[in-house]
């Protein structure tokens, strides 16, 4: 296996692994909310409880499709490449919001709506760290032998 092929690998890995951990902290967060009874008391909040849930699926669908794309040319590398920036930056956002709002809210008893949220920022800060392996599997000249190496096959 060559080192571009096995780095997409593990970068693939980290992916799945980042939207695994954030879709189970989204269901754990709206499992909470729906256990607690608070679906009837705030119609944003509780738009927000789903969108949450569903949120990372909706991003793994985007991903895997993107992932899907044959890239052989110089101007496809750059729209991945631009893609995957986009995907780091998003993740990184939802990483921040949801990590803050655990931080501001640590001296309250545990409840599983704030662990679901922790699952959220630590899901989504996996992902980004994934995006950006296989963002850097894009950039020209990755993987190609260097002249070094070209002599040793010889």
């Amino acid at each position: 296996m060559d080192t571009t092929t096995r780095d997409r690998s593990r970068a693939r890995i980290e992916i799945v692994f980042g939207y695994g951990v954030a879709a189970t902290g989204g269901l754990i967060g709206l499992i909470s909310w729906l256990a607690e009874g608070n679906i009837r008391y705030s119609s944003n909040a509780d738009v927000q409880a789903f969108a949450s849930a569903f949120a990372f699926l909706a991003g793994f669908v985007v991903w895997w499709f993107l992932s899907q794309l044959v890239v052989d040319s110089a101007s496809h590398r750059l729209l991945v490449r631009r893609a995957l920036t986009a995907l780091v930056v998003e993740d990184l956002l939802l990483a921040v919001g949801s990590l803050a709002f655990v931080i501001e809210f640590r001296d309250l008893n545990f409840s599983w709506s704030l662990a679901g949220d922790a699952l959220i920022g630590l899901g989504a800060l996996l992902s980004a760290v994934g995006f950006y392996s296989l963002l850097l599997t894009f950039r020209d000249g990755y993987g190609a032998p260097r002249p070094a190496d070209a002599h040793a096959a010889e």
